[in-house]
């Protein structure tokens, strides 16, 4: 005997009755009147000798009204001067908390405008502060960094030009995942990546940051549509 389930406005969903089989249909977070968005940020030429636990991106949301839903944080990196010998390189992401004053000394990525929006009727984006290293360490701000990263990738600093550091390209470094939790930031909340362990003295490289979010008012059951 097939089931039926009564909807808004008294339409009837008849599962598995006379090949009446229900259908879902995945849809985006609801970012009513805010909006969704996607940048990838590129850093200059990053000296060598880059010491273990330097903020090389940073993103703030100081926002007092509204959340920022992250769906994917991502990271790519090659070569522009070889290392003398073979070296592990490694990436981390760490969520900052009591972030109040902003990490300083990078390239600032530009979400003004229509810039990063995914629909050009979206809002612009609400972001306080996002930045990408241009040769060296950025300046951290007034911020407290969990001690555990959430994503970590490694890799390895090559002695020849021509591959990249990571194989998979890009490499996630936080990933949402449907059904479980994304990673929500409320005010005075981001996150940095930095590097757990110091880069070979003699490699430099460059840095590709890819981030998807969206910004939304609140999150619950009803915001997943």
């Amino acid at each position: 005997m097939p089931t039926q389930i009564e909807g808004q406005g008294g339409q009837i969903l008849q599962i598995d009755g006379s090949h009446r089989a229900g259908r879902v249909s995945l849809r985006p977070v609801d970012h009513g009147a805010l909006g969704q968005y996607a940048v990838t940020a590129v850093s200059g030429t990053i000296l060598a000798s880059l010491a273990a636990s330097s903020p090389i991106f940073s993103c703030r949301w100081g926002n007092a009204t509204n959340l920022m839903y992250i769906e994917e944080i991502s990271v790519q990196a090659q070569h522009s001067v070889a290392a003398a010998a073979l070296a592990q390189f490694d990436l981390q992401l760490l969520i900052a908390r009591a972030f109040t004053a902003s990490d300083t000394g990078g390239t600032a990525v530009t979400l003004s405008g229509n810039n990063a929006k995914r629909r050009t009727n979206m809002g612009a984006s609400l972001v306080t502060n996002m930045q990408v290293a241009n040769t060296g360490t950025m300046t951290a701000g007034t911020r407290t960094l969990d001690t555990s990263p959430i994503g970590r990738i490694q890799g390895q600093m090559k002695t020849t030009i021509g591959g990249m550091i990571f194989d998979v390209l890009p490499q996630p470094l936080f990933k949402a995942a449907p059904g479980v939790h994304p990673l929500i930031f409320a005010q005075d909340e981001g996150f940095i990546i930095s590097n757990p362990i110091a880069a070979p003295a003699t490699a430099t490289w460059i840095l590709a940051v890819t981030v998807r979010w969206a910004e939304i008012v609140s999150f619950g059951n009803a915001q997943l549509g």
